[in-house]
């Protein structure tokens, strides 16, 4: 049973959300915005966010892998609609799940133990040693200063205040998605960003 705080989307509603995203996900490198971390915490709308890269090139910065070039090819041929965006996510807040969590701003304010899916995934991939166990990923303090300077550099985001309604999609709890949460992962199949697969999916 759907909670009070709650409406539903019908399924016209979610289309035309799902229509208008992709328009706006899918939008030149010039409407994307450079990364301002001071927003972190200026909203707690829930939302969707969208992460692009200015050229696959700018991973070789650091180091020079044969898996650099693995996942430029891949990203040319998987991605459906734009190969320059490379992660989409959602969050209840966005902008904190978005610039603190993902890209490091709690990093960058002294949090050692951050845990981004996306951040861990692009300090490795840009080289960067893990100084924990593999399953617990955490670069040291040059490296992630590095890390986030990488990032104000060659990476734009978008983000998106979405309502906090559901829609008729189950999830494994027998419970239906939250909006914001089905409408990132219809975006992905849409778009199939690299960085939003498994990690063995990074290389061909």
């Amino acid at each position: 049973m759907i909670e009070n705080e709650y409406s539903q989307a019908t399924k016209e509603q979610f289309q035309k959300y799902l229509e208008e995203l992709k328009s706006k996900i899918n939008d030149s490198n010039n409407n994307y915005w450079n990364i301002d971390y001071s927003k972190w915490n200026s909203s707690k709308n829930c939302g969707v966010y969208s992460i692009r890269i200015d050229d696959f090139d700018s991973l070789s910065e650091f180091k020079i892998f044969d898996e650099h070039k693995s996942i430029k090819e891949h990203s040319k041929t998987y991605s459906k609609i734009n190969k320059n965006i490379i992660y989409i996510g959602d969050g209840k807040n966005v902008r904190k799940r978005l610039l603190d969590t993902e890209l490091g701003g709690d990093v960058k304010r002294g949090n050692k133990k951050q845990r981004g899916t996306f951040w861990r995934k692009l300090g490795s991939l840009l080289g960067f040693k893990s100084v924990l166990p593999e399953d617990y990923i955490v670069f040291n303090v040059d490296n992630n200063k590095n890390i986030i300077c990488w990032i104000e550099k060659h990476l734009k985001v978008k983000y998106f205040d979405v309502s906090k309604i559901y829609y008729g999609l189950f999830e494994r709890s027998g419970k239906p998605k939250l909006l914001h949460r089905a409408l990132q992962d219809e975006l992905i199949k849409m778009f199939r960003p690299v960085f939003n697969g498994a990690p063995q999916s990074l290389s061909v």
